[in-house]
């Protein structure tokens, strides 16, 4: 699916108000980074780019006017950001949003970016949620269960050499079907595998190879055919 074609970026946004503005210089470094940003919202027919160099111009369109006027949101930085954390929260975590379609792009950046902010309530994150229907749109901003902040990341270190493979990995390497990695990439994923077993065995977990699981598996089945029997 691609990019909604109203949805454009907080520099697309701030170089789409500074052309709206006529351009005003904020030094070398800075316009030039709005030239080529502008270059964007030209292709999108937003504005109107000419010449290079000292001769470079560009003008809002009246399709840029247009968009600027339906789309009223906030930019997408971190203070807008943290303020509609803040909103979120003393709303209860649902904060109903004034509007209807306008609003999902002038927000959906700016969830995005709430959700990288060190206020960010842990085990939390902000979601954008359509409340509505198709036929009388409504969204809003609600706070939702974020587990990946509950979980301690350990880092699992890959061994550039292996003396030794686990059957597991010894079988993977000998299986030349359903393996689905490429020659080039084989000992790479050789490599990662036998991290993941020695990871698993170091937590206490057990490591099967293929005939192990089935013997396994025939093992446990065992009771239940001869009670069918």
């Amino acid at each position: 699916m691609g990019r909604n074609p109203a949805w454009l970026s907080p520099k697309q946004v701030e170089a789409l108000e500074w052309i709206r503005n006529g351009c005003p210089s904020s030094g070398a470094e800075v316009d030039v980074g709005r030239r080529i940003v502008a270059r964007s919202l030209y292709r999108r027919g937003l504005v109107i780019v000419k010449g290079s160099g000292a001769s470079w111009t560009a003008v809002i369109t009246k399709a840029g006017l247009a968009w600027q006027q339906a789309h009223p949101g906030p930019i997408a930085d971190d203070t807008a950001a943290d303020d509609l954390i803040q909103r979120v929260q003393a709303a209860n975590g649902r904060l109903e949003l004034p509007g209807g379609l306008e609003v999902e792009a002038a927000y959906k950046e700016l969830v995005r970016v709430s959700n990288q902010s060190p206020d960010r309530p842990k085990g939390w994150r902000l979601a954008l949620h359509n409340a509505g229907h198709w036929g009388e749109p409504r969204h809003e901003v609600i706070l939702v269960r974020h587990f990946e902040d509950l979980v301690e990341l350990t880092p699992v270190p890959v061994p550039h050499r292996v003396a030794r493979y686990d059957p597991a990995v010894r079988a993977f390497l000998s299986e030349k079907r359903w393996r689905g990695v490429s020659k080039a990439h084989l000992d790479r994923a050789a490599h990662i595998l036998q991290a993941i077993v020695d990871e698993a065995t170091r937590r206490g977990l057990r490591v099967s190879s293929p005939e192990q699981a089935k013997l396994d598996a025939s093992r446990r089945d065992a009771p239940a055919l001869d009670r069918a029997c």
